[in-house]
């Protein structure tokens, strides 16, 4: 409760604060009853434990433990969604965002120990959406940073999945997380193929072409050297803005420091699966 009552959307929620704090004196009440005279603090959690498993009532409490464990993650309410209806793509965006924070730090000399991220506190109560990962030397990873018109975009407002920034201000580089994006040959990116998937209602092309051209609305409005979609494929792709291309022989760390677009292959790993090989 102590934790509570600093946060900001406690003085929000005036209309609760009496129900929670006569809760408050209740479990204190509860607590000092001889039953729970000798139990400490807990230091481990038997999770496999059946009784805990499986027994009416103990169950229900280890159910309780772990949505309040759980609600402390970012984007909690999301989270729970995409997993109870199977987003898959929403779940990838998530996955991509930790994932590329590790590769990230390794690409910039970094160790992964030191690697922190950070969960910033909405005003109005709950978790703000611009989760950053701290990856040292000035550089943070930040989650759905919203680009105003006017501000920050010179043109329309943008939010990227993820956007590498550096001393609080420079745009190094933006990400879109795309779990249904699959590579276009190079052939169809051009405008008649594009009008010509609009047309017939090619969907799916036209959605490919669509995400390449927003890596460069990307840098275009944002100022930023680096625009990448990632998708769980098997090829990288990268144009250089000196109008060069590489494909498949490159790394995030090669290409960090240079101007341009294009995919990088990301896909979750089975470590169990690649342990047995």
């Amino acid at each position: 409760m102590k934790n509570l009552k600093k946060r900001n959307f406690w003085e929000k929620a005036k209309s609760c604060q009496s129900k929670l704090e006569e809760l408050e004196n209740y479990v204190r009440y509860f607590r000092s009853g001889s039953l729970f005279g000798d139990v400490g603090n807990v230091t481990f959690l038997p999770y496999s434990s059946q009784v805990l498993l499986k027994r009416d009532g103990y169950r229900e409490c280890l159910s309780i433990y772990r949505l309040l464990n759980i609600s402390r993650l970012p984007l909690f309410n999301e989270l729970k969604d995409a997993i109870d209806n199977r987003r898959i793509d929403k779940l990838y965006e998530y996955w991509c965002f930790f994932e590329l924070a590790k590769r990230l730090a390794k690409a910039l000399g970094k160790d992964l120990s030191e690697l922190k991220f950070q969960i910033f506190e909405a005003q109005e109560g709950g978790l703000a959406s611009e989760i950053k990962a701290d990856l040292g030397d000035s550089y943070e990873l930040v989650y759905n940073k919203t680009f105003k018109r006017g501000e920050e975009s010179y043109s329309i407002n943008l939010r990227p999945d993820f956007t590498l920034i550096k001393n609080k201000r420079e745009i190094k580089a933006v990400f879109d997380a795309k779990f249904r994006f699959d590579l276009v040959r190079e052939e169809e990116i051009d405008n008649e193929l594009e009008e010509e998937a609009f047309k017939i209602g090619d969907l799916e092309k036209l959605v490919k072409i669509q995400d390449l051209f927003k890596m460069h609305t990307y840098r275009d409005a944002l100022g930023c050297e680096l625009a990448l979609v990632l998708y769980p494929g098997s090829e990288n792709v990268f144009y250089d803005a000196n109008n060069t291309k590489e494909k498949n022989k490159f790394d995030l760390e090669s290409i960090l420091n240079k101007q341009g677009i294009g995919a990088i292959a990301m896909v979750p790993e089975n470590k169990d699966k690649n342990k047995s090989k």
